[in-house]
């Protein structure tokens, strides 16, 4: 007599809940944005059991599983989470792919597909609206009047730069140097002008960015002033 035919294994039946998944922007050099998705089991009588594989672009990917990877059983009419992170590489749309495999006779396999992107800082200042030029007016020779202005980072990611000293009537104060803004944040920059001859005196002070952040070019400001 013929052998029979085994039964087929039961399986359980897969949903995600999103395909792809849509990371939130990232800033570059900052804290990771952070993504959950579900893995659901819409069997009323049977597991799912399964895997969830790593990003495809391995070590190299932006994307990285922090909890939920691996193999799963998952009890009928029951869900698991996944817990992932997205760490930008560099700046715009990033993509990656991961496998989720299971006992789902109609879906055996499922390929997750992870987009992101990740932004720069962005440096501005208090003094856009006035061209990014200090203006001391008048000062008498002999004395000197020192002003302010803030560098601003209203980026999603770190903006790293310099500020560079300034040679006679102006000398920056306070502020000059290196500097590393996280995003949001604020940092002031004291100039001092102590004019030795009489006349206009108009000097740039070139702020320096480094990539990714903007503008690529940096920020040039103008300091302005008049000896008498």
């Amino acid at each position: 007599m013929p052998t029979p035919t085994p039964a087929p294994t039961p399986g359980g039946k897969i949903a995600l809940s999103a395909n792809p998944e849509l990371f939130p922007d990232a800033g570059l050099g900052v804290t990771p944005t952070h993504k959950n998705f579900l893995i659901q089991n819409l069997s009323a009588k049977h597991a799912l059991v399964g895997n969830v594989g790593s990003p495809v672009g391995g070590g190299g990917s932006p994307f990285s599983i922090i909890s939920g990877g691996g193999a799963f059983n998952i009890p009928p009419i029951s869900m698991k989470k996944v817990s992932m992170l997205f760490t930008p590489t560099g700046v715009g749309l990033e993509k990656d792919s991961l496998l989720v495999t299971s006992n789902d006779k109609v879906l055996p396999s499922i390929v997750v597909h992870l987009k992101g992107t990740g932004k720069p800082g962005v440096l501005t200042t208090n003094l856009a609206l006035f061209s990014n030029t200090l203006v001391f007016g008048s000062v008498k020779h002999g004395t000197m009047v020192t002003l302010s202005f803030k560098l601003k980072n209203i980026g999603v990611g770190a903006v790293a730069g310099n500020v560079p000293a300034l040679s006679a009537p102006y000398t920056v104060t306070f502020g000059g140097g290196p500097f590393l803004l996280p995003p949001g944040t604020s940092k002031k920059v004291k100039v001092q002008f102590a004019p030795t001859t009489t006349g206009h005196q108009v000097v740039a002070l070139p702020i320096t960015i480094m990539a990714p952040g903007k503008p690529a070019a940096g920020i040039a400001l103008t300091m302005r002033g008049k000896g008498t």
